[in-house]
This record gives structure tokens, C-alpha cells and sequence, in this order.
């Protein structure tokens, strides 16, 4: 309960998800929360925390968050890397009757987005990954300008994607389904380390570093 900190509702038997669970809103109005979690992905009762339904899922520890688009649900995660992608609202097991498709492809730590009907990502082994979000053929994959692992979420204003690196500055790449890199810009020291996702909000990107935030804005801004 937020006015009191008392616990509502527990469930049990969550296992080996670093992830924060995705609340969404079905076409009848009604809520559902869904949590990636190892071997299953799970849709419960936000009011009550009764599960409604469970989907099979990634055999590993899974990192990501759940993203939803359209109606679906894309989850991904994994050391394999793998992707599901099912359709919410269902009851007992869905595996069957709510998978949509399922590929080798994902991330293992950075969650992706959704824009213009394709999913990318800027992938934790320093890669750049677009899907076509309708049956999970791959676009594009590219190397990211740096050799260290990423751990910084892809953001997007709509048109541009903004793919942060520890070490090398934020890949700009155009929202389309062709590898199209429109700039790389360096903020901080050489020492320092960008682990965060950026945040948009406005017309202004924030990012932050093991020792600073920034703020960046457009012109006049």
C-alpha cells in the first residue's frame, strides 16, 4: 500500500529475474502485470496478485524488461539470447494459443524498443540489433564503435535512437530498418564509464556517468 508501506499482496516462486515487472492496459480495460522470469513468463492480477496466466520462456536468468507494443508483449533475455513475443490476456497456459513468434535473437541485460513497427536494441556485446517487430527477421546487426560491454538501454525520441557506450559516446542512429549512423558524441573524461539508460524528457536527453549527469538540449531549448 503506497500511503501505508503495508505489503498487499505477495507472490512466490518468482526465480532468477533482475527485471522490473511491466504493467499494461488490455483492450477491456483492465490491468495486468507481467514479470520475465527464468523458464516462464507470468501475467498476474495487479489488485491481487493472483497469476492468470503463464507462457514458457527463457532457460536462463533474465535481465530485461518486458516491452509492450501494439498489443504484445516482446520479452527477451538470456545468455543464448532469445526473444518471445506472446499476446496478453490469456488464462492457464498460453504457450500454444498466445505465442506470436519466437527467435535467437535478444539481449542478455539491455532491454529494447519498439518504434515504426521494428525492435531494436543496443545490445549488451556492444552490438546494434533491429527485428522486424511482425515475425522477428533480422534487419540489421552491427558492431557498436567500442569494445567494452553496454549496459545502457536503447532510447528514442521517434526518430532518432540513442545507444549509449561505456566508454565511446552515444551512437545516433536513424529510426529505419537499414544501418543508418548519424553521429557519435563524446561527453566526460576518457576514465569515466556511462552504465545508465538515458532518460528523454522533453526536448532535452539525460544522461549519467559514474561522476556526472548531463543534460543535453536542442537549440534554444
Amino acid at each position: 500500500d503506497k500511503a501505508t508501506g503495508e505489503v498487499r499482496w505477495k507472490s512466490e516462486g518468482v526465480e532468477k529475474a533482475w527485471t522490473t515487472p511491466t504493467l499494461i492496459t488490455l483492450p477491456n480495460g483492465s490491468s495486468e502485470l507481467v514479470v520475465n522470469q527464468k523458464f516462464a513468463i507470468l501475467g498476474f492480477d495487479p489488485k491481487t496478485g493472483k497469476q492468470r496466466w503463464s507462457c514458457d520462456g527463457i532457460e536462463d536468468y533474465v535481465v530485461p524488461c518486458v516491452v509492450e507494443h501494439d498489443g504484445l508483449l516482446y520479452c527477451s533475455g538470456g545468455r543464448s539470447n532469445k526473444t518471445f513475443v506472446i499476446r496478453p490476456g490469456g488464462r492457464g497456459d498460453v504457450t500454444d494459443s498466445h505465442l506470436v513468434w519466437e527467435v535467437s535473437r535478444g539481449a542478455n541485460v539491455t532491454s529494447p524498443i519498439v518504434v515504426d513497427d521494428h525492435v531494436f536494441w543496443s545490445h549488451d556485446k556492444s552490438i546494434a540489433l533491429c527485428l522486424r517487430a511482425s515475425d522477428g527477421e533480422e534487419m540489421f546487426r552491427e558492431r557498436m564503435p567500442t569494445r567494452s560491454r553496454v549496459y545502457g538501454s536503447i532510447v528514442s525520441d521517434g526518430t532518432k535512437l540513442f545507444l549509449t557506450t561505456r566508454d565511446a559516446g552515444v551512437l545516433v542512429l536513424a529510426v529505419q530498418p537499414q544501418y543508418t549512423e548519424l553521429a557519435i558524441n563524446k561527453l566526460g573524461s576518457e576514465s569515466e564509464r556511462f552504465n545508465s539508460t538515458p532518460a528523454i524528457v522533453g526536448d532535452r536527453l539525460l544522461l549519467r556517468s559514474d561522476r556526472c549527469l548531463y543534460c543535453i538540449g536542442t537549440d534554444g531549448s
